[in-house]
């Protein structure tokens, strides 16, 4: 049987840009800087449909 982990995102927003990172729930590394991304509805959008095979919970 697989064992689940949790995935998550971290945003960093600014007006002009967003930082976005992440980390892995059973890992004691740091968590890893992914992208700089526009402070934008269009990009936010576009991050989140490249996440097709994760499972987003909202909070």
């Amino acid at each position: 049987m697989s064992k689940s982990s949790s995935f998550f995102i971290g945003l960093d927003i600014h007006k002009e840009t967003t930082d976005v990172a992440y980390c892995v729930d059973n890992s004691r590394d740091e968590p890893v800087f992914h992208a700089t991304i526009p402070t934008n509805t269009r990009s936010i959008d576009k991050s989140i449909k490249n996440t097709k095979s994760w499972l987003l919970i909202f909070v």
